[in-house]
């Protein structure tokens, strides 16, 4: 992995300072045992401490072993479960588990696994924001968040040419970077991610919706696993309640929404009362965990589930969200104002609602594209109610609850004074550095001209419009060269 050079910091133009540090390392036997590590340059420097009494004392501090910065091949941020608690120190101090660092480095004649345990997160963040100051040149594009940065091999099909690259894992995306390269991939758009081992090809296959294929891999078996198991955890839904965490189809719809809709029209379109018959508890409970689990679970079917069982579950997701499809309580109060004088023309309302609209897709896109869907899916319930008993009517006093709860919203804030505007402004200023006030009020600016132009064709009209929205733009391709 010599040929690793791409974006290297070059120590010698640097005026990096020392640092030092006493952390805990595990051994091979699982034993936990306090170090102290110093940053020099471009190395790190192990020492071991024969005394916890005087630890300024240069005769109580004994070097052991340093690690060469530039053969570090990866660094995760990814918790080790299976790590003993043992220490050699006679008072065993008070770790954080959870605030692990694993470096995998090529000593030539082997690859070795150090594994650092910190006191706490802000420790960890320190003690690798120095690593990656000495390694990459673009060490403060990289967020403290990330999971896994390694050095691997990409290729997007089977067949095309392997390009060396710096992967950084993120929760919910993944950025590949080179000299020539930087592409970032939305995870939360993704179909499928195997590990496949055979003789053509060994390492990880991640497929996105996009009909994108990227084959990752590395000559380092140990690698490829750890990179399959933290785009793994980097897929993974945590909640149910925040729907921009959830996995996505091509058109922003969540994965769960889309699924459940479809289980409706297969099996539901004509059963009475579909939407106003209640499932079995502990189905819907059921399947709500399987769904969190996995998106793509195979449970979903007329075997374990009834259409009623579905339902239930599709109102119980939309109702529980933080934030509803209608967006905050401001939006949900701005809804409102048009039912106060019913004495406002047809048109002015209507116009009133696509600005509404308008601020809906572009502030949650992803709460927009659902609430498309969910009209959709409606009409369509609504069109067969000569069978399924479920008129317009009914439709409408079942999701409202569901589309437009504010359990969970704040309550509103109070209304701002008739005089002195400016100051209003004048305080939300403050804190902000000049450059976020600037993009902040001349992005208001730009929206506030342009909602009633040119956005207002993103209507209601175009709300109920069938037709597939254009695809989203993605960074620059890595078949891109010099």
């Amino acid at each position: 992995l010599s040929e690793f050079d791409l974006m290297k910091t070059n120590t010698d133009d640097l005026d990096l300072q020392p640092y030092e540090t006493t952390i805990h390392l595990v051994t091979k036997h699982g034993i936990l045992k306090e170090f102290l590590t110093r940053y020099e340059t471009d190395r790190i420097k192990i020492y071991s401490i024969t005394s916890t009494i005087d630890r300024n004392n240069q005769q109580n501090i004994r070097y052991l072993f340093e690690i060469d910065l530039n053969n570090v091949l990866a660094v995760c941020n990814q918790s080790v479960n299976s790590i003993s608690l043992k220490s050699r120190s006679t008072n065993i101090p008070t770790i954080n588990t959870n605030s692990q660092c694993t470096l995998i480095v090529d000593e030539q004649t082997s690859f070795n696994e150090y594994v650092w345990i910190f006191p706490n997160e802000i420790e960890r963040a320190l003690w690798i924001r120095e690593l990656l100051k000495r390694q990459y040149s673009y060490h403060q594009l990289i967020y403290s968040d990330f999971i896994l940065l390694t050095k691997l091999n990409v290729q997007e099909g089977i067949n095309a040419e392997k390009q060396q690259v710096i992967a950084v894992v993120y929760p919910g995306r993944f950025v590949i970077c080179s000299d020539t390269i930087f592409d970032q991939v939305d995870l939360r758009k993704y179909c499928s991610l195997t590990h496949q081992k055979s003789e053509e090809f060994t390492g990880a296959v991640l497929c996105l919706v996009s009909n994108r294929f990227l084959y990752l891999s590395s000559p380092i078996s140990k690698l490829s696993d750890m990179l399959y198991s933290c785009l793994r955890e980097a897929t993974k839904v945590k909640t149910l309640t925040d729907l921009s965490c959830q996995i996505l189809t091509s058109q922003n719809v969540p994965v769960i929404v889309e699924r459940l809709i479809n289980f409706i029209f297969e099996h539901g379109l004509e059963s009475k009362g579909v939407y106003r018959q209640a499932g079995q508890e502990t189905r819907i409970k059921q399947l709500l965990n399987e769904l969190l689990e996995d998106p793509f679970t195979n449970s979903l079917t007329r075997e374990n589930y009834t259409e009623h069982d579905v339902a239930s579950g599709l109102k119980r997701f939309l109702r529980q969200l933080e934030t509803p499809l209608l967006g905050t309580r401001q939006n949900y109060d701005a809804w409102l104002r048009s039912t106060v004088d019913s004495n406002i023309p047809t048109e002015q309302l209507i116009q009133y609602y696509r600005g509404l609209l308008v601020d809906l897709k572009h502030n949650y896109p992803i709460h927009y594209a659902t609430l498309r869907k969910m009209l959709l899916h409606i009409h369509t319930v609504s069109m067969l109610s000569n069978r399924n008993g479920m008129v317009l009517s009914n439709l409408v006093s079942t999701f409202a609850p569901c589309i437009i709860s504010q359990a969970l919203a704040p309550p509103p804030p109070p209304p701002p004074p008739l005089v002195n505007t400016n100051a209003g402004e004048t305080r939300e200023r403050r804190g902000m550095s000049l450059d976020d006030i600037d993009m902040k009020y001349s992005k208001k600016q730009e929206d506030n001209i342009s909602l009633f132009n040119d956005e207002t064709q993103d209507s209601i009209g175009l709300l109920m419009n069938t037709s597939t929205p254009a695809k989203l733009k993605r960074n620059q391709s890595l078949q891109c060269k010099n």
